[in-house]
């Protein structure tokens, strides 16, 4: 058991983790409501059938918990990455407005703040208190 929780750990890839990640709580969720759902209806009914019909979500419940517990580690990972990504791409397109402002391009700065503000919103703050931009951006609650 320990060989093949290991194999599964080493395989999950930072990419791969959030898919994982996401079947694990569906199949913990499932096996925990198929327990209490079978033990009900063998309660009411007092049929033996559906009282080990739970026999069968504990593995499941199991194996959820256990691929969520090693999605886990590389699904943070993942976000830690994608944040990181994210705010790369902002403060290049931020570096690059500032360019246009320097060129007196205020199209261009203009056409770059959505994609900023939609990437990181603290690139987005230096970016709206940057003098050299903000003379290209229309102040906010004026028309234009």
């Amino acid at each position: 058991m320990r060989t093949l929780a290991l194999l599964l750990l080493i395989s999950c890839t930072p990419a791969q983790a959030p898919p994982v990640h996401r079947a694990g709580e569906l199949a913990i969720l499932v096996g925990l409501g198929g327990m209490v759902a079978s033990g009900i209806a063998g309660a009411v009914t007092r049929n033996n059938a559906f009282t080990h019909l739970d026999y069968g979500f504990v593995p499941l419940a199991f194996g959820g918990a256990a691929a969520y517990w090693i999605s886990d580690k590389p699904n943070e990972q993942f976000e830690e990455q994608e944040a990181q990504r994210k705010f790369d791409e902002a403060f290049a397109l931020a570096r690059e407005a500032k360019h246009a402002a320097r060129r007196n391009d205020c199209a261009q700065v203009q056409a770059i703040e959505p994609k900023v503000r939609d990437l990181d919103e603290s690139v987005y703050r230096r970016f709206r208190h940057d003098a050299i931009i903000g003379a290209c951006l229309v102040p906010a609650g004026s028309a234009q």
